[in-house]
């Protein structure tokens, strides 16, 4: 095993050596290029990370040449150009991660004849159709495809058969379109889902209550043999999360992380009830969509909830009373919405900041600094939902510029009307429009002519 902290070029050192069983460069200042031959020359090599560094240029084909190979860690990197489509070799692989780099292309469809992939990790700048790259595949655990420019719909082939061991998927920020498929209800491993700035409609599927949402992430280590010695791989790759209002990379934790992100995107309708049914689930962010009605009832029921976000969305009405239940609840944002009555009690709903409560001028309570009446409800003006009140908008602006269009058929069909029926005063208005066109006409050209005469005394002159 090789490990180090240098700081400077790609250690040139590592091109005489043939018996490396683990290369560890990860979290240094390492730049420069990879080796063109570092599959090459170390044929043995059954690890490699070089996550964290500022490596530069191309992916080396070589690469593909380390048929041992379990673990290819480039994540957090430079690396540019196309990732080569040569990896059929590299039967023994289980984890891929080049997340964040600036590499280009589509996926290579070699990725999916590795049986053995459990994790792969391609957040860059990728693109392509997902109905076309993907490929069910029975090991596949991670799939990280964030910040890249697939478009098309979610494949409704990602369900259990398809994916049976799935349990996270990451697919932000990228150019879809349509539906969540309710297909992803049958990923009974999943236990994170994120799927924010990914260009959604519609509403989320009710059957999204079967989903398991496991927790404790298994195969987080490997290990293998060589000459009777036992290796054990840590796995340090990491899938980024935000929770908590913070964006972070989770690792090590992320084994006993359960989070569902579908913010920033244009889902609609009522929160599915069937949602609060996931009583494993830690994280739960919804902002930012157009979510409209109440607060299912029951989100009580979701006892290991730990961060929840629901604010930018249409909802309204009161706060459910029994969210004082949730005891595990640390942060909550219930901000930018038309939320009215009393702000829940409870020892966890003391301690959230007025901040998540911004923007509802109805609610009440000690963090409002507004006390509640004794007798009924301050309630908004209005209790049509955002919705409601768009489509009144919209019908609203439909009749002004009808009313306008009318009354311009109508002014033009009088004018129009009285010509046709009075022939005496239609004789009249075209004799009249033909004198004036035979004036203009004359006029014209005696002032065309008056103007050559004038230039033509100056030539002489």
């Amino acid at each position: 095993m090789a490990s180090c902290n240098i700081g400077t070029e790609f250690p040139q050192w590592l091109q005489n050596q043939e018996r490396i069983l683990v290369l560890d460069l990860s979290n240094n200042s390492i730049r420069g290029t990879m080796p063109k031959n570092i599959g090459d020359q170390n044929m043995e090599l059954r690890v490699l990370n070089l996550r964290h560094n500022l490596i530069e240029g191309s992916m080396p084909s070589s690469l593909c040449n380390l048929e041992k190979l379990f673990t290819l860690g480039l994540s957090c990197n430079r690396l540019s150009g196309e990732i080569s489509n040569c990896w059929s070799n590299a039967s023994q692989i289980w984890v891929i991660d080049l997340s964040s780099n600036k590499l280009l292309g589509t996926i290579p469809s070699t990725f999916w004849n590795l049986s053995e992939m459990w994790w792969l990790g391609l957040s860059n700048n990728l693109h392509g159709d997902l109905q076309q790259v993907l490929q069910r595949h029975s090991e596949l655990k991670v799939l990280d495809l964030g910040e890249n420019h697939f478009t098309a719909k979610i494949p409704s082939w990602i369900d259990n058969e398809g994916l049976p061991q799935l349990h996270i998927l990451r697919m932000s920020q990228n150019l879809l379109s349509g539906d969540i498929p309710p297909s992803l209800c049958k990923l009974q491993r999943l236990g994170i889902l994120n799927l924010l700035f990914s260009n959604l409609s519609s509403s989320i599927p009710s059957c999204i209550c079967n989903l398991n949402t496991t927790k404790d992430f298994s195969l987080f280590y490997g290990t293998f043999y060589i000459d009777d010695v036992i290796a054990k791989i840590t796995m340090d790759e990491g899938v980024e999360q935000v929770l908590k209002g913070l964006q972070q990379e989770y690792t090590s934790n992320l084994r006993y992380l359960t989070n569902i992100d579908l913010s920033n995107n244009n889902l609609k309708a009522p929160i599915p009830e069937g949602l609060t049914c996931l009583s494993n689930l830690i994280g739960l962010n919804l902002s930012h969509n157009k979510f409209s009605g109440k607060i299912p009832s029951k989100i009580a029921n979701m006892k290991s909830l730990e961060s929840t976000d629901l604010s930018s969305n249409q909802l309204f009405v009161p706060i459910p009373s029994n969210m004082f239940a949730m005891t595990s609840l640390s942060f909550l944002n219930l901000s930018n919405k038309n939320f009215s009555g009393p702000i829940p009690k409870g020892a966890q709903f003391s301690t959230f900041s007025p901040s998540s409560y911004n923007g509802n001028p109805y609610l009440c309570g000690d963090l409002q600094g507004k006390a509640c009446p004794r007798i009924g409800i301050t309630h908004p003006p209005s209790n049509l939902s955002f919705h409601e009140e768009d489509d009144n908008k919209r019908k609203e602006k439909v009749l002004f510029y009808f009313v306008i269009a009318l009354g311009f058929i109508t002014g033009f069909w009088v004018v129009i009307g009285f010509f046709l029926l009075n022939k005496k005063r239609r004789h009249a208005s075209f004799r009249h429009v033909d004198n004036f066109v035979d004036f203009m006409y004359v006029e014209i050209h005696i002032r065309k002519a008056r103007f050559k005469n004038k230039s033509r005394n100056l030539v002489d002159h």
